[in-house]
């Protein structure tokens, strides 16, 4: 996990046009494989989010974002769209990322719920991150259509049953 909030937090609001320069000199500046570089860094900012840390806010309050453009970064660059050289674990990142803002955020559950019937895979496995955040007395329920939800990437992993906490 990286030690540098605020490293993770210049990552996470990349602008998407410069996503192929971040790979590049993230490639120059370690020996590390760019995907866990770049999931490491959603990791870190799951886990301020979850922690519900003055970091987070603080890092936010420096770049002159709100929780609003964290989550629309999260959505358009990370969660929506393919990252050169990076795979489907990156999205899983995200996805866990935007369910640990969706409850810092206190995201409407009725903008969650909605979002467990999308048609986008990524949507899904967004809003069974953030049923699961939220620690509702009714997720079971919500989250029980998932269990045989048919999404399965190349690997043939079924991420959307996963991030529901259905294994297998």
């Amino acid at each position: 996990m990286p030690s540098d909030l605020d490293l993770t937090f210049d990552v996470v609001f990349t602008d998407a046009s410069k996503l192929k320069e971040l790979v590049a000199s993230l490639s120059r500046t370690s020996d590390e494989e760019i995907d866990y570089q770049l999931e490491a860094h959603l990791e870190a900012l799951t886990a301020s989010l979850s922690e519900r840390t003055a970091a987070t806010m603080t890092a936010l309050a420096k770049r002159k974002k709100s929780m609003a453009d964290l989550g629309t970064a999260l959505r358009t660059v990370w969660l929506e769209r393919d990252v050169p050289r990076c795979g489907a674990e990156l999205k899983v990142r995200a996805a866990e990322a935007l369910g640990a803002w969706s409850a810092a955020s206190k995201e409407p559950k009725a903008d969650i719920v909605k979002r467990l019937k999308s048609k986008r895979f990524e949507h899904r496995m967004w809003a069974a991150r953030a049923v699961r955040a939220a620690d509702w007395v009714d997720a079971d329920k919500l989250l029980a259509p998932l269990a045989t939800d048919p999404y399965e990437d190349d690997n043939g992993f079924f991420l959307v049953r996963e991030a529901a906490g259905f294994h297998d």
